[in-house]
């Protein structure tokens, strides 16, 4: 969570599926969660706000 992150990367992290991914993250950019740039074929998203980044940590924490 503390570095920009591929889609490739993100499904193996939460082992769901690529387009389930990708639109979560379009849902999640559009809100205002994350940020995106591209670079040559890549998409790098990362967590926008550091609130935010602390929310995730907690439930990971707690949610397992």
């Amino acid at each position: 969570l503390d570095k920009e992150q591929t889609v490739t990367s993100l499904v193996q992290h939460v082992k769901r599926a690529q387009p389930t991914v990708s639109l979560q993250l379009k849902v999640l950019e559009l809100n205002g969660i994350v940020a995106s740039r591209k670079e040559g074929k890549f998409v790098f998203y990362s967590i926008k706000h550091q609130q935010i980044r602390k929310i995730i940590e907690m439930g990971g924490r707690y949610g397992r």
